[in-house]
């Protein structure tokens, strides 16, 4: 992971091992961009996906200045002109790159438009599943961060007739805890730095429209996961807490009684 002066990237360095996969991630971020910061136009030879999520960029495509509001989606391809800057006091995005010898092919086969058009709310627990996957640089971990970015590209492709609601920090962080909770990693402030928000806004944010904090809505899932395990007699109490995004087995058996009223020897004995 990668942090400039906009947010935070994750970039894949490939060698010829990888250069016959026909589409493949290489790289994808989360920016932030101030309106009294203006970069240098650069030529790039690569496609390069935007999905805007709060505020507005502007984007010269062609020549042509266009204006990406959220939800919507845009393009550079091979040796496009990058050329963007916030039109409102800040412009939040998340940007995807890929590349491969069929790619070209692939996004053109699917007939998306390089100018703006709306494609929905940005689904942001795939970009943050993409920047987990693109740092296992493994041959397997390659093939699963494609298969994220073909993903995303599928969405971006289906044009949206109604436009999203402005950008919800709170139900961003829902979509994110109810897709990343298996991971002990993910906490509440790991989801608010990922947001670019506060953890106390976030908190007050996610409790005014759930009207639960986040740390309970996210111990919640994991203990839910928990107990649904339990019945698996092949797995271990161990095995089963990391599985459910436990840091280790002891939190999970408190927070089942704390949290749940229950403790793991009503659901299972003897155990394991």
């Amino acid at each position: 992971m990668i942090t400039n002066i906009h947010g935070q990237m994750v970039h894949r360095s490939f060698t010829d091992h990888y250069s016959g996969i026909p589409f493949q991630a290489r790289s994808t971020g989360r920016y932030k961009v101030h309106n009294t910061l203006k970069e240098k136009p650069l030529k790039k030879d690569f496609i390069e996906l935007f999905w805007a999520v709060s505020g507005k960029g502007e984007f010269i495509i062609d020549g042509k200045p266009f204006l990406l509001s959220p939800g919507e989606v845009c393009f550079y391809t091979h040796g496009d002109t990058h050329d963007i800057h916030a039109a409102t006091e800040t412009f939040q995005y998340w940007w995807m790159v890929f590349d491969g010898v069929e790619a070209s092919k692939i996004w053109q086969g699917l007939g998306i438009k390089k100018t703006p058009h709306l494609a929905g709310t940005c689904p942001e627990e795939l970009f943050l599943q993409l920047t987990t996957e693109l740092e296992d640089y493994t041959p397997n971990g390659l093939k699963k961060a494609s298969a994220t970015a073909f993903r995303i590209l599928m969405l971006s492709s289906i044009e949206q007739v109604t436009c999203c609601a402005d950008y919800d920090a709170a139900r961003s962080a829902r979509n994110i805890f109810d897709s990343t909770f298996q991971n002990p990693q993910t906490s509440v402030s790991s989801v608010a730095e990922s947001l670019m928000i506060n953890r106390s806004q976030l908190s007050r944010k996610f409790h005014a429209t759930f009207g639960v904090s986040p740390i309970k809505y996210l111990i919640n899932l994991r203990i839910q996961h928990g107990i649904s395990l339990l019945g698996n007699e092949e797995m271990s109490v161990k095995e089963i807490a990391f599985g459910s995004g436990f840091s280790n087995p002891g939190y999970f058996t408190k927070a089942m009684k704390r949290y749940a009223g229950i403790t793991v020897s009503n659901l299972r004995n003897p155990i394991k």
